[in-house]
């Protein structure tokens, strides 16, 4: 670490040194500060693992779930936390990581009930401005339960970013760390990127939550109806009947699936059927 606290790396290469008869008298150190190298290859590493735990989760809440604890460890911090917004303009963790070094439970107890309003510490403030933001407890004091109860157990810096479309945000990222970390630039453009992602993922996830309620009602409604009704694909194929229409042909509606009004009908009829299917 610098002086300052902030980690670099170094590649580290040992020579020996030999004297006139070739026993080694001495060694040289080769240093190479290597930081920014090892900056990108976890940045990239980052990207992937935020892309793969999007693409496998089935649900909002598994892919937050699975989102904080890909950044945290790739980055080597100690806690994540997924805020959503909820009515009245407030805030509520949805989802928390926690690593398992040391007890957090201080945390996640203080964290339960705590809901921070729009413009409310860190992670109000990131959802009021829409912008990433990052903080050093080291030196700030908090002015909430929260994060008050993160700099008694360690935590230095905590940075949080939108998960956002456009304007709309659909929640906040918030990351703490155990050292004191100076805002790295090219990381938070990384978050911002990251938060677009998760915003989308959101998004989308929403939207087919609402076309599958919108179709859970259609289909309540159509098999409440007295009449019999069918629903065919481009094949003639019966991909849904109501109960009124299996009562009339002698079947179960899950016994329809996948068969034609052919079968059902007598062979006189079926060319009426052909004929207005055209």
């Amino acid at each position: 670490y610098h002086k300052n606290g902030q980690k670099y790396w170094l590649h580290l290469e040992i020579q020996p040194i030999r004297d006139a008869s070739g026993q080694i008298s001495n060694f040289m150190a080769l240093e190479r500060d290597i930081t920014e190298r090892v900056r990108t290859e976890y940045r990239r590493r980052l990207q992937y693992k935020v892309s793969q735990a999007l693409t496998d989760s089935p649900t909002i809440a598994v892919g937050m779930a699975q989102c904080l604890q890909a950044i945290a460890k790739v980055l080597g911090w100690p806690g994540a936390v997924f805020w959503s917004p909820q009515e009245g303009q407030r805030l509520r963790a949805e989802s928390a990581w926690f690593a398992t070094d040391r007890d957090y439970s201080l945390l996640r107890t203080t964290l339960e009930p705590f809901s921070p309003q729009l413009g409310e510490c860190l992670p109000g403030r990131v959802w009021e401005q829409g912008q990433p933001t990052w903080v050093t407890l080291a030196s700030e004091v908090p002015d909430d339960p929260w994060h008050e109860a993160a700099r008694t157990l360690g935590i230095k810096a905590a940075c949080a970013f939108p998960c956002k479309v456009g304007d709309k945000s659909f929640g906040i990222i918030e990351l703490l760390s155990s050292q004191t970390e100076e805002p790295d630039q090219d990381l938070i453009q990384l978050f911002s990127s990251l938060g677009t992602q998760m915003g989308q993922f959101i998004e989308r996830k929403l939207a087919e939550a609402e076309i599958e309620q919108q179709r859970d009602f259609a289909l309540q409604v159509m098999n409440a109806m007295g009449q019999g009704l069918t629903v065919s694909d481009e094949k003639g194929v019966f991909t849904f009947a109501n109960a009124a229409y299996a009562r009339l042909v002698g079947c179960q509606p899950e016994q329809l699936i996948g068969r034609k009004p052919h079968d059902f009908a007598f062979d006189e009829d079926i060319p009426k059927l052909e004929e207005a299917a055209k």
